[in-house]
């Protein structure tokens, strides 16, 4: 592995961790409804990708914005990349909410779940403090009831904006020293309210903001300053990134933190720099890169789905965990192609409605 020049700057590599960081977010979820909490601190995916998304972000956008690109075109940008396999997403939770209520009545009120339905419609929280079920137990006050992994969408598209706005319109704004003061707050936060997983319901929905900030602005200064630092040994940053994910078995919340705030950016800095030649190790990273997304905002929905299958229910711990997470693998790897059609199309469409019949530029809504 070597450190490739800017201008040709891939993260393989870094795809390869999103798409693993995916996997254990499933395994997380499936296992805890069996009680046997395997990785118990695979929340700390979510940071993972939060700075993920900065750094990528940043890549992509830091310049285009800078020439000019406004924030509307920007904005649209971002839905079209997330919009279909979110929709997608809420279409197959609808599905299972209706198949709760027709089999089992009175699990789910259907006021409540049209709601969601319509907030979630305009990726939208949903605030209630209703029991949601999940297999045979259930949650309690999710801001996206119906998919509840959709909560960390809606605030990337939040810390999007703030992006955009930081680059476009306060660009004498320091970003290490903001970047430190969303750290701090978030860390604040945490201690005040002893709740290291903070965004997804209601009683902790505010903590989001500065959570997701953080991550995605140590992402940006990864991107930003990460190469100021020089290239780590190929050593060091394969020994952080297993930190890391072996860090996800911890039952301790304090070193499930300090790994999300610490350990994680330094791993993906160090991932950054780190290319893959062509081969079946740079196959196997892209293929679990483009896995990554639609697995992680279907697999809610799909689990639900899967469990009314019948004799999936009886399955032992460890079967129904795999059952149910190869279920929604399959899903996932099913939708990209389809993801990737619609997001072309979309595109496509987007640029028509910027330009005139004769082919000049129209004005941007920024």
């Amino acid at each position: 592995m070597a450190s490739p020049p800017r201008s040709k700057q891939r993260y393989d590599f870094l795809d390869g961790i999103r798409g693993l960081a995916a996997i254990a977010v499933v395994v997380f979820h499936f296992s805890q409804l069996n009680g046997h909490h395997w990785i118990g601190a695979a929340w700390i995916s979510v940071d993972l990708f939060f700075i993920l998304s900065g750094l990528v972000i940043c890549h992509s956008y830091d310049g285009k914005i800078r020439q000019g690109m406004g924030i509307g075109h920007f904005f649209i940008q971002r839905l079209i990349r997330l919009g279909p396999l979110y929709l997608c997403g809420l279409v197959l939770g609808m599905l299972a909410a209706v198949l709760y209520v027709n089999t089992r009545p009175g699990t789910i009120n259907p006021v409540e779940m049209m709601n969601a339905a319509m907030l979630g419609m305009l990726l939208l929280p949903y605030f209630n403090s209703s029991f949601w079920p999940f297999g045979d137990t259930g949650i309690s006050g999710e801001i996206f009831p119906l998919n509840g992994p959709a909560w960390s969408l809606f605030f990337e598209l939040f810390v999007n904006v703030v992006f955009f706005l930081c680059m476009a319109h306060w660009k004498r704004l320091n970003l290490v020293a903001f970047t430190a003061a969303t750290l701090a707050l978030f860390i604040g936060c945490t201690l005040a309210i002893m709740e290291v997983n903070p965004g997804w319901g209601q009683a902790n929905f505010i903590y989001g903001f500065p959570r997701v900030t953080a991550g995605f602005f140590m992402g940006v200064l990864i991107c930003r300053h990460g190469r100021r630092l020089g290239t780590p040994p190929r050593g060091l940053a394969l020994g952080l990134v297993g930190l890391m994910f072996l860090s996800f078995m911890t039952k301790s919340g304090a070193i499930a933190l300090a790994v999300s705030l610490v350990v994680a950016p330094l791993a993906i800095w160090a991932a950054s720099t780190l290319a893959i030649e062509q081969g079946p190790m740079r196959a196997a990273c892209t293929r679990l890169g483009e896995l990554s997304y639609p697995l992680y905002v279907v697999h809610f929905p799909v689990y639900r789905l899967m469990y009314e299958i019948p004799g999936v229910a009886g399955l032992g711990p460890v079967a129904q965990t795999a059952v149910t997470a190869l279920g929604s693998v399959a899903v996932a790897a099913a939708l990209i192609p389809l993801d990737r059609a619609l997001r072309r199309r979309l595109t496509a469409w987007h640029d028509h409605l910027r330009t005139d019949p004769s082919g000049a530029a129209t004005p941007s809504f920024g």
